[in-house]
């Protein structure tokens, strides 16, 4: 067992573990440090975090960031994200600690993993937001998420909706985001290079 991981967490408790990035400069290694918490507490105090969805990316392209003083292996698109998050979100992670499955569930101990595994509906029903990264941006991305922001999109997007609601309603996990997606395609006329990212094949 990795010693940065320290006891198994303790599944009667529903104890989690979060990660805390430190404050560097973009050119320098992620470093982060884990604590713990149960999401089971008598008086409701229960630790406020973020919960990072994105996709794992290539497991064998592996970069290096450290944790606690231990260097760690991880995707490169999970470094990208934490680099990210670290330099141009500081105010969102600085606040709140993450919960990262890959950093915060000791991958080598597959009892802990799939007892983890398993919380991972609650565990994201606990966080305070969500946190999604689709990747690097492109032109193309940040033209979209401009377009996200008028209020002529968003109309435009309810219309949409309300004309492929089967489908929404077939499909409740990435329906209503696809939706969006199809939308600005179709009102806005440009290829959304952001749709192919990998984010929404994770599962």
């Amino acid at each position: 067992m990795n010693s940065m991981y320290g006891d198994r967490l303790d599944a009667t408790i529903h104890e989690i573990r979060l990660l805390r990035l430190h404050p560097s400069n973009d050119d320098e290694c992620v470093s982060c440090s884990l604590t713990r918490t149960s999401l089971q507490t008598g008086n409701g105090d229960a630790q406020s975090f973020n919960a990072l969805s994105y996709a794992w990316g290539d497991p064998n392209i592996k970069t290096r960031i450290r944790i606690d003083g231990f260097d760690a292996m991880v995707t490169t698109n999970l470094e990208s994200a934490l680099r990210r998050l670290r330099t141009y979100r500081p105010q969102v992670v600085q606040d709140l600690p993450l919960w990262v499955d890959a950093l915060c569930i000791n991958q080598q101990d597959l009892e802990e993993r799939n007892q983890q595994v398993s919380m991972m509906g609650n565990i994201f029903r606990a966080a305070e937001r969500v946190l999604v990264w689709l990747g690097e941006s492109d032109d193309m991305s940040d033209l979209a998420f401009s377009l996200f922001e008028s209020p002529t999109f968003k109309r435009q997007v309810e219309r949409r909706e309300y004309e492929i609601g089967a489908f929404i309603h077939s499909e409740p996990g990435n329906g209503a985001a696809l939706a969006r997606m199809a939308a600005l395609q179709a009102r806005a006329g440009i290829d959304l290079s952001i749709e192919r990212r990998s984010w929404w094949n994770r599962v």
